[in-house]
């Protein structure tokens, strides 16, 4: 929710910006027939002008598109890292022990009775990590 709000702010803000380079390029326009002098200096609020939208992507980068990305470097290096006689959940919420790793996917061994049956690789969606004392 947070990110969609974020997301909702930044592209308004984005469109505001864009709004005022538009229209402060109007108003340099009226002043070049007034006077060349005026027309000719380019004052701090053209830059701001800029410069917000700049600010906002950056944000929107830091705020949402980098921790996608840490996100899913850390799950492909999950997935990289799982061997033989792991235990894993997949994505539907199955638990069991890998026990072969083919090239697309696992073996995954679950329940009482030790039922085999093949998973996607990416289908696996978190390693359990036993904590020993």
């Amino acid at each position: 929710m947070k990110k969609v709000i974020i997301l909702i702010l930044t592209f308004a803000m984005l469109l505001l910006g864009l709004t005022g380079c538009f229209g402060y390029g109007a108003q340099q326009q009226q002043a070049a027939t007034g006077s060349q002098a005026q027309a000719q200096t380019v004052s701090w609020t053209s830059y701001l002008t800029l410069l917000i939208p700049v600010v906002f992507i950056v944000l929107m980068w830091l705020f949402l598109i980098r921790p996608q990305r840490k996100k899913e470097k850390k799950a492909k290096e999950m997935l990289k890292s799982l061997t033989v006689g792991d235990e894993v959940v997949t994505i539907s919420g199955v638990v069991g022990r890998i026990v072969q790793v083919k090239d697309d996917g696992f073996v995954i061994e679950s329940g009482v009775d030790r039922t085999k049956f093949r998973v996607k690789r990416w289908a696996v969606q978190e390693k359990i990590v036993h904590e020993s004392n």
